[in-house]
């Protein structure tokens, strides 16, 4: 073991935090594995029973190719999220990562974007109650 639960959790939050704000990208390899990748050093989370289900293991490899080493891994476990266990964490950032990986704020935006060029009303119109008909001061229809 490598890392400490506090590192494994500062390192996975920041992950975290760089991906929701679009800052780091995610890719998926042929084996179904969401990667990223900075300088030589990977961060790649994988099914542990290679059927793309939890649990998930987060591993951190440093190399290029196939001249890497896996410097430390830890794996994801049901449940609520909290605060001081970094295995808690890693299905949220699976999520968001295969989110990025994927396309979808990208795709989101494109949708937006489109039906912001048919009717640009912000916030939409849709599903806001209507306001009330007053027929005088005192009866609302």
């Amino acid at each position: 073991m490598m890392f400490t639960d506090d590192e494994w959790v500062a390192l996975i939050s920041k992950l975290r935090q760089l991906t929701e704000e679009e800052k780091l990208s995610w890719s998926i390899n042929h084996d179904g594995g969401i990667y990223a990748e900075i300088n030589d050093v990977t961060y790649l989370i994988t099914s542990q029973d290679d059927d793309n289900a939890p649990p998930y293991v987060l591993g951190v490899r440093i190399g290029e190719d196939s001249d890497w080493s896996e410097v430390d891994t830890i794996t994801s476990v049901a449940g609520t999220e909290t605060v001081n266990d970094p295995r808690t964490k890693i299905m949220p950032l699976q999520s968001i990562a295969r989110r990025m990986a994927l396309g979808g704020p990208q795709l989101a935006k494109r949708l937006l974007g489109d039906l912001d060029r048919i009717d640009p009303t912000s916030p939409p119109k849709y599903g806001q109650a209507p306001r009330p008909v007053v027929l005088d001061d005192e009866t609302p229809f």
